[in-house]
């Protein structure tokens, strides 16, 4: 995507994706989101914008012989102009990365406390307006972390950089609710879904940085990475759970990863 109005104001939404064997994972649920955020943010939808139209955009631009990759497809504004654009067209864009494989666990986070998430209707997609989780991420690396987890403006836990965030307490699931401010998550969603199936039910609630530090167990989760277990979030060790690493093994096999 060259330089222009969309970059500048953010004007556009993306979806990373986890292509795998040459089939795209989940694309039924990005393909969802995406078009959420289209219609929230009033951007056009092509006259044959369905599935399978999601689906070839990605799979158009395929190279011979890439089978597994890290997948982003924007979706921007192409108009000139300012704030304001010219017009209303709406462009795509895929990009494919190498996608690496990093450890199941994260050995330690931090809280990040310089900025927050407020909520609003657009909290829940990933928008060109990431400069909170740009200054996380960095502020995580500078100080050793693998990971930062973030505030909304009422001072409560709502995710991870990249990933939504779980918790444990005496063998309950919870995550927070949208309401909080988080990324709408595709695996989010996919394990919630999953887990209801199979009667065991994720309850939401909000979660301050107290409760979290008493939590039983920690993991993350983002559509690249289906469960990531948190070992430590700064001066708090969580114990192995046996239940974590047995979610992990089912959620792969049920991804078919």
């Amino acid at each position: 995507m060259s330089i222009s109005r969309a970059f500048v104001y953010g004007d556009l939404l993306f979806e990373t994706m986890r292509l795998q064997g040459g089939r795209l994972c989940l694309a039924d649920l990005h393909f969802e989101r995406l078009t959420a955020g289209m219609n929230q943010l009033g951007y056009p939808l092509p006259d044959d914008w369905r599935l399978e139209r999601f689906e070839a955009l990605v799979y158009d631009k395929l190279k011979s012989g890439l089978v597994d990759a890290r997948v982003r497809l924007v979706a921007y504004r192409d108009g000139n102009g300012f704030y304001v654009p010219s017009n209303e067209e709406i462009k795509f864009d895929v990009s494919f990365f190498e996608r690496v494989t990093p450890a199941t666990v994260l050995n330690t986070c931090c809280i990040y406390r310089t900025m927050q998430k407020s909520f609003s209707p657009i909290a829940a997609y990933k928008t060109g307006n990431a400069l909170l989780y740009v200054e996380a991420a960095r502020y995580a690396a500078q100080h050793g972390y693998d990971d930062a987890l973030i505030l909304n403006t009422e001072g409560r836990i709502i995710e991870a950089t990249s990933s939504n965030i779980f918790w444990i307490n005496n063998n309950n699931l919870f995550t927070t609710p949208l309401s909080e401010g988080p990324i709408n998550g595709v695996m989010r969603r996919y394990l919630i879904n999953r887990l209801k199936q199979v009667g065991v039910i994720i309850q939401e609630r909000v979660i301050s940085e107290v409760e979290l530090k008493r939590a039983d167990a920690v993991f993350i989760t983002n559509s690249l990475h289906p469960i990531r277990i948190v070992k430590q979030v700064e001066d708090t060790v969580y114990p192995q759970h046996d239940y974590l690493e047995a979610m992990q093994y089912e959620l792969n096999i049920s991804l078919n990863l």
